[in-house]
């Protein structure tokens, strides 16, 4: 004996299934979005706030050029730092002007070893690891 199975679609109960899934997931994208765009309103200008970057000679040795950007102009102060925290030099105190602020400097005037340097503005102080290798 040979079993048959019939299948019966109830068509108007799948297309009332597709059609509520379909609404789920477009309440779902509408809701998505609204929530995105109250995150981005959220969001903290940065624009007043300096980027410190790497010096491009690691480890440095010689004359090197140590930099930072900025979108408006401003009034910081640069420094470095011995680690250990016992010494510091002040490379840049003044006003700078929007985009790179490059602070040249010559790296044989300290001891080899691990230092920080830092820009400090009135919003913000930021720092970074700079490890000085002169050759002997």
């Amino acid at each position: 004996m040979e079993a048959f199975f019939l299948l019966v679609i109830d068509l108007p109960k799948v297309i009332l299934n597709v059609a509520w899934g379909t609404l789920l997931v477009i309440i779902a994208i509408i809701l998505y979005r609204l929530l995105l765009r109250r995150m981005k309103r959220d969001v903290m200008d940065n624009s007043g706030f300096v980027v410190l970057h790497r010096s491009e000679k690691e480890p440095a040795w010689g004359a090197i050029q140590l930099y930072f950007t900025s979108e408006k102009p401003g009034k910081g102060i640069f420094r470095l730092y011995a680690k250990g925290g016992q010494a510091e030099w002040v490379l840049f105190d003044g006003e700078f002007k929007p985009g790179n602020t490059i602070v040249n400097f010559d790296t044989t005037k300290v001891p080899n070893g691990w230092y920080y340097y830092e820009v400090k503005t009135e919003n913000q102080k930021t720092y970074k690891l700079l490890e000085i290798k002169n050759k002997v």
